[in-house]
C-alpha cells in the first residue's frame, strides 16, 4: 500500500537540486544573446546555498552532473581545484550527492571518478 502524504508536516524528506552549472576559471564566452558567464555561476551556486537555508530543513542536495564545464582543465588548469570552488559554496550542513555529467568526464579519466 503506498502513501500518501496529507500535509506539509507528513513530508518524508526534503531536497534541493541544482544541475548543470558548468564552471570554469575562463572570460566569459559566446554571442552576446547567448554569453556563457562562467564564473558567474559561483553566485548561483551561492545564491542557492542561501535559498536553501532559508527554507525547510534539507536531507540532502543532488547535484545532477555538470558541475564543471570542459573548459575547467584547459590552459593547464586543474579540474579539481574547479570542483572545490563549487563544492566549498554548497552548504556544509547537508550532504550533498553528486552525480557524473559529460562535462566530468571531458576532465577525467575513469580511474579518477
Amino acid at each position: 500500500m503506498s502513501q500518501q502524504v496529507q500535509s506539509p508536516t507528513d513530508t518524508l524528506f526534503s531536497f534541493g537540486v541544482i544541475t548543470d552549472i558548468q564552471y570554469a576559471d575562463v572570460d566569459d564566452r559566446g554571442h552576446p544573446e547567448s554569453r556563457r558567464h562562467y564564473r558567474d555561476t559561483l553566485n548561483v551556486v551561492e545564491g542557492a546555498t542561501k535559498w536553501w537555508r532559508q527554507g525547510p530543513n534539507l536531507d540532502f542536495i543532488l547535484h545532477a552532473g555538470d558541475i564543471i564545464d570542459q573548459l575547467a582543465s584547459t590552459g593547464g588548469k586543474d579540474p579539481i581545484q574547479a570542483l572545490h570552488a563549487v563544492t566549498k559554496r554548497l552548504p556544509e550542513e547537508v550532504e550533498t550527492l553528486a552525480l557524473v555529467g559529460n562535462h566530468e568526464l571531458y576532465n577525467f579519466s575513469r580511474d579518477q571518478l
